[in-house]
């Protein structure tokens, strides 16, 4: 009996330890996480925050105008052994020969024709004949549609023509190649130069106190005034008195026609 007591002693002291032992553990650990949470927190010194914020701030770069140096070029000498060259064989065809075209024009030569064999027709209407290439000069004649001349010469334009005048025994006057009568027998540039006199002005000099005018022509011929015209026949006619034919007048180089009678019939004297 005695020792079953003791038996039960023994185990109720061993839990007894078993919970003291317990208890203390965790009123150890119970006061070491109040410790923890009383004690006062310490501050961090100036220069460990000093140092965090060093090592917390991200660093920007910074741009600079400066310019990097340039880096040294390289100088590559050329190789010193020259490239080998493959010559390709050239074929030649010997079959037909190569013929060279030229590169220069090659102006046709310019043939020259006797004069004496160059004609000239008034093949579509009549021609006058003048002194000279224009028509400052005067008329000396005519070519009659269908007759056949000789050409003589040029002038330096191409556009008047030197011919014989018909009937005249070998004497010379010119023709207008601008009217399109005329059909020559060769080109004209065929032909050589032919001289001529400068032509001589020709006036009409209206005394009456009426506006006059030519036909043809048609030069206004103020009244009281002189008038350079054109060699040739012309109609005078009054323009004060609707256009009545005062006179007929036949102007040659060098001369001056003299108008001294209106259309109403009144003459007048010039100064």
């Amino acid at each position: 009996m005695h020792g079953i007591i003791s038996r039960k002693n023994s185990r109720i002291l061993t839990l007894i330890l078993i919970a003291a032992i317990s208890i203390s553990c965790n009123f150890i650990e119970f006061r070491w996480l109040t410790s923890d949470l009383d004690a006062p927190k310490k501050q961090p010194t100036e220069e460990q925050v000093k140092i965090i914020v060093v090592t917390a701030t991200v660093s920007e770069p910074v741009i600079t105008d400066t310019v990097a140096p340039a880096l040294p070029t390289k100088i590559i000498s050329p190789s010193k052994t020259p490239n080998k060259v493959t010559k390709i064989p050239t074929r030649t065809w010997t079959s037909a020969p190569v013929i060279q075209q030229a590169t220069r024009t090659v102006n046709p030569p310019t043939v020259t024709v006797n004069a004496d064999g160059i004609t000239v027709t008034a093949a579509t209407g009549n021609l006058f004949i003048r002194r000279g290439p224009g028509l400052t000069y005067s008329i000396t004649s005519g070519l009659s549609r269908g007759v056949t001349t000789r050409a003589v010469g040029r002038n330096e334009k191409n556009d008047w023509l030197a011919i014989e005048i018909p009937y005249s025994n070998g004497a010379v006057g010119w023709i207008s190649m601008g009217t399109g009568y005329a059909e020559l027998s060769a080109n004209i540039q065929s032909l050589p130069l032919y001289r001529y006199d400068e032509a001589k002005p020709a006036y009409i000099k209206n005394c009456t106190l009426h506006d006059m005018t030519t036909r043809p022509g048609q030069w206004n011929l103020p009244a009281k005034t002189t008038q350079k015209v054109n060699p040739g026949e012309y109609a005078i006619l009054d323009m004060s008195t609707g256009q009545s034919k005062v006179m007929d007048m036949v102007l040659k180089e060098g001369n001056t026609g003299i108008i001294k009678v209106d259309g109403d019939g009144i003459s007048h004297s010039c100064p």
